[in-house]
């Protein structure tokens, strides 16, 4: 979609990729194997600035989510992490914002869903 940050307009491209930064507890083994890198477009839906695709969550979950895995988003945004574990039959999930107007919608679109919070 071309956007992205550039780090010095003057030296460099413009940065179209985010990184991020996989743990797990344990020596936990992988669930499935998938590409390191996928392209979805950019999703603002909840209105919050770093939300990244459902499915591109997915696509990095499947590595590490299974049924028996319990996923924690300590920067839990609009939501969409616990939504792709879910999707993917995770155990369980804890979600954690500091911002009230984010967790007020992931309140609603939970119930919507039918989902205990």
């Amino acid at each position: 979609c071309n956007t992205g940050l550039f780090p010095d307009s003057n030296r460099g491209p413009r940065h179209t990729y985010e990184m991020a930064t996989l743990a797990s507890l344990g020596d936990r083994k992988i669930v499935r194997l998938v590409a390191d890198s996928v392209s979805h477009q950019a999703t603002k839906e909840s209105g919050h600035e770093s939300e990244k695709p459902v499915a591109m969550l997915e696509h990095f979950f499947r590595m590490l989510v299974d049924d028996s895995s319990r996923v924690l988003d300590p920067t839990g945004g609009s939501g969409n992490a616990l939504r792709a574990a879910q999707n993917l039959h995770a155990a369980g999930g804890v979600f954690c914002e500091l911002e009230e107007p984010y967790v007020k919608v992931f309140n609603k679109e939970q119930a919507n869903a039918g989902i205990e919070v």
